[in-house]
This record gives C-alpha cells, sequence and structure tokens, in this order.
C-alpha cells in the first residue's frame, strides 16, 4: 500500500506517575529536578512524532517555573495520555512527488497560560494537491504548541505571532522538499 505506521508506546512504559508530597506553597528543589526529568522524556516523545502531548509539556514546563503545585497534578495527566496506545498512520498521498502541497496552520490562545502569557500551536503537513479545493490526504510533517515568548497584548497579535511562525516552518519544509525532489534544486533561488 505504500503506507506505514508507527508507535511510541515502549517509550511511555517505565514513566510513572509523581507523588505529591502535599507540602503548602511552591515546588521544592528536588520535585523540580524529578520533573524535569520525566518532562524531558515527555518532550523527546512530543516532538518526535506524539504530537499529542505537545500542550501539556508545554503548560507543565510553565507551571514548573513559577514553583505552581499544581504542575505535578498536570504532569501525571501527561504521563496517562503518553501510556495511551496511539498509531499514528502515514498515508499513501496520490499524485507524483511534485504535486504534494505544503500546509501550514496555526492557532493561538491569548493570555490564557500561567502568568497571563499566551500559547500558540502549529501544524505543517505535506497533502495532496486536492485538498486545495476540497478532501485530500494529509500527513503531518511537524506539530508543536508552545508558549509565546514575546509579550503581546491583544488576541490578533498572538494569532499573527503564530501565523507567522508557521509560515516559517512552512517555509522550510518546502525548501527541504524542494531539495530532495528537484536535481537542479538551488538554495539562492529555490523559491523560484
Amino acid at each position: 500500500t505504500f503506507e506505514f505506521e508507527y508507535c511510541m508506546d515502549n517509550y511511555a512504559v517505565n514513566l510513572e506517575k509523581m507523588k505529591d508530597a502535599g507540602v503548602e506553597g511552591d515546588l521544592t528543589p528536588k520535585e523540580k529536578t524529578q520533573m524535569a526529568s520525566i518532562i524531558g522524556q515527555l518532550n523527546w516523545m512530543a516532538r518526535q512524532g506524539r504530537f499529542d502531548l505537545c500542550y501539556g509539556v508545554s503548560h507543565v514546563q510553565q507551571l514548573m517555573a513559577r514553583g505552581d503545585r499544581t504542575a505535578i497534578e498536570w504532569l501525571n495527566k501527561i504521563i496517562y495520555r503518553a501510556k495511551q496506545k496511539t498509531v499514528q498512520k502515514i498515508s499513501r498521498l496520490e499524485g507524483d512527488w511534485d504535486d504534494l502541497v505544503v500546509i501550514s496552520a496555526s492557532d493561538a490562545a491569548f493570555g490564557a497560560q500561567p502568568g497571563g502569557y499566551s500559547q500558540g500551536g502549529l501544524v505543517i503537513a505535506l497533502a495532496e494537491k486536492k485538498i486545495l479545493e476540497g478532501i485530500g490526504k494529509l500527513n503531518v510533517v511537524e506539530a508543536c504548541s508552545m508558549k509565546i515568548q514575546r509579550v503581546v497584548r491583544c488576541s490578533m497579535s498572538a494569532e499573527i505571532s503564530m501565523a507567522a511562525t508557521a509560515f516559517e516552518h512552512g517555509d522550510f519544509v518546502r525548501a527541504a522538499w524542494s531539495e530532495l525532489i528537484f536535481k537542479d534544486f538551488n538554495m539562492a533561488s529555490w523559491k523560484m
């Protein structure tokens, strides 16, 4: 079928939920160290194909940075999610290699994170050209969810910030894809 599937379930097998010490106040240095190790493993999974974990990892990192004890509760939710069996399918796309298009999509949530920060997400995919006119298959190449580093003053600014980031990531995928399929590829004039 020229399709394949991948699964990352084995990477979550040894992840253990963290116990809350039940103390008042901020996270202890020991708790932060333990959480950082677990978040590092989850972040690796999120960046390598378990895109459903991206937001949770980012959220826990932001809570940890503020010393917020609810970070433990959120971390345990993400561990639970990471242990759920998931299989990602890479579909066969119709048409020739040079008939594919790169789709860049983004979204943002203004002031929805700890400290009033904004969160943004993006997804980059290779898709059949017919998706531009209706329904077509696509395969996700990259996805992420992150704190928007720049302080923005309104929802539109958050949306534009993430749209620009998604465009840049999509442009990179287009350049890499062009270099793979066109033998006369020239980086200086690749957009042409």
